[in-house]
């Protein structure tokens, strides 16, 4: 399926925020709004993640890095 790959949340208000996968920089501003913001730093630090500057990761380690937040009806990556 082609198409572009999106980031997508849902606040605690249920409304949803997302950011397409090729905007590191806003992927990584809707990754730190889940939950009030402490969802970010729970996932780096319960997975052992480095929080790094989102250009210095190489393609499959950005998809990795972003895959390793993602959690059903909270944070998924999409095609559209």
């Amino acid at each position: 399926m082609s198409g572009i790959r999106v980031l997508v949340m849902r606040d605690n208000d249920g409304h949803y925020n997302g950011a397409p996968m090729h905007d590191r920089r806003k992927v990584i501003k809707v990754l730190k709004d889940i939950e009030d913001g402490e969802y970010y730093p729970d996932i780096l630090q319960h997975k052992k993640l480095e929080d790094k500057d989102p250009w210095s990761y190489g393609i499959k380690e950005w998809d990795s890095f972003v895959n390793s937040f993602t959690q059903r009806g909270v944070c998924e990556i999409i095609n559209i």
